[in-house]
């Protein structure tokens, strides 16, 4: 277990470092303030996964022991979760005719160390924390599935990160479904802004994709629900990170839907430095981020950045 310790002042900073068996890792990140406290707490695995499956055939009912009829019935359930990226499907029908293909490639690799960086600003009692997380995560599925009988419910949901999209097909007679999912995280990155006191903002910032491909002809109740997430946490009304964009839909009775959605979040560590202004920007790029926020459009084009360089070397 590698663990960070970090006291400033009245503020605690945490970064524990947790290895499991094999190749399992995890790691907690905690800020406690005076008044406030926040904490995050990650697992991921160095694993990859490969699965190609056909199923044709008929639910019916048959003779089991002492002559006893038994009731026909097909399940199916797939639950995965690789540092947050989540494939979670259910199937269960009745009676009738049945058949299905599915594939799935998933992978994923931690990198160690998980790193802590921490910067205090010059004018003020702020502090900017910043746990960076390198671990990556990818799961592509595909799904065929032809049914013709008395009933079928199938669900299905694709999580990246607190991002989704999930459908319900319930109480179908006849039902059919192409669906491809392509889910992506390439890193993440939590970020606390605190002062001895207080938690003033959250953000928990993953590069992510998530695409989500459905055609189907249902018969019953259809159900499709997405949701896309910024990265600032929200405590009122619900402790939960910020919704971007979200959206639902139902439909009864038979109907044809064909639906694509791809969600995309980018969080870049820093951005290329311009060069067409140099004499304004001497000194920004080595200011403390948060010394940044106390110059103003006029300070910045009056040079004032590199004066303040200057005094913090």
């Amino acid at each position: 277990m590698a663990l960070h310790y970090v006291s400033l002042r009245l503020i605690l900073i945490l970064l524990i470092m947790l290895p499991g068996m094999a190749s399992s890792d995890s790691w907690f990140g905690y800020v406690k303030t005076t008044e406030d406290t926040w904490s995050i707490y990650r697992q991921g695995n160095n694993m990859s996964f490969e699965s190609d499956q056909q199923i044709e055939g008929k639910i019916k009912p048959f003779e089991g022991p002492r002559g006893r009829i038994l009731s026909p019935y097909c399940s199916h359930f797939q639950d995965m979760n690789l540092i947050d990226v989540r494939l979670n499907e259910r199937t269960g029908a009745t009676e009738g005719n049945y058949s299905s293909e599915e594939h799935i490639d998933a992978w994923a690799q931690i990198r160690i160390p998980v790193g802590l960086d921490i910067a205090k600003s010059t004018y003020s009692d702020t502090y900017f924390i910043k746990f960076i997380e390198r671990w990556q995560a990818n799961i592509s599925a595909s799904q065929k599935l032809e049914y013709s009988g008395k009933s079928i419910n199938n669900r299905d949901f694709s999580g990246n990160n607190f991002e989704f999209v999930g459908t319900n097909l319930l109480f179908n007679k006849n039902l059919s479904k192409d669906r491809i999912i392509k889910m992506k995280l390439d890193r993440m990155n939590a970020t606390v802004l605190a002062t001895d006191d207080d938690i003033i903002q959250i953000d928990r910032k993953p590069t992510r994709d998530l695409n989500y491909q459905i055609s189907t002809s249902t018969t019953g109740i259809a159900d499709l629900r997405y949701q896309q997430s910024g990265s600032e946490f929200e405590r009122v009304p619900s402790t939960s990170y910020e919704i971007l964009n979200s959206g639902e839909e139902r439909y009864y009775g038979a109907f044809n839907i064909t639906k694509k959605i791809c969600i995309k979040s980018r969080f870049p560590d820093s951005k290329e430095s311009d060069q067409w202004l140099p004499c304004c920007y001497q000194g920004w790029k080595d200011m403390n981020i948060l010394d940044r926020r106390t110059l103003n459009a006029e300070e910045i084009f009056s040079c004032a950045c590199s004066g303040v360089q200057g005094e913090i070397q």
